[in-house]
């Protein structure tokens, strides 16, 4: 299976929310839609319900919020993020 990224987060020279570099908020984005991946519909579904089982959790904005959860939780941490 391929695990491809497909955010386009506002990354700036490095961070992405000014505190997760790129590859650490890969990761996070790679557990999400491991977790919520994007489905083949079952047959003869309708329009709307093929929409749903085609989504994965970056499509949903998963990982940004996840990102936001570990920023409120964990704010003097953040700098030493890649430690824990």
């Amino acid at each position: 299976m391929a695990v491809t990224s497909s955010t386009g987060t506002g990354a700036t020279e490095g961070q992405v929310a000014g505190w997760l570099t790129p590859a650490e908020f890969s990761i996070i984005e790679t557990v999400c839609d491991t977790f919520f991946p994007s489905l083949e519909p079952p047959a003869g579904s309708s329009e709307v319900v093929a929409a749903y089982y085609r989504r994965k959790a970056s499509d949903l904005h998963v990982p940004m919020l996840v990102r936001n959860r570990l920023a409120m939780r964990m704010p003097k941490r953040r700098p030493n993020f890649a430690n824990y």
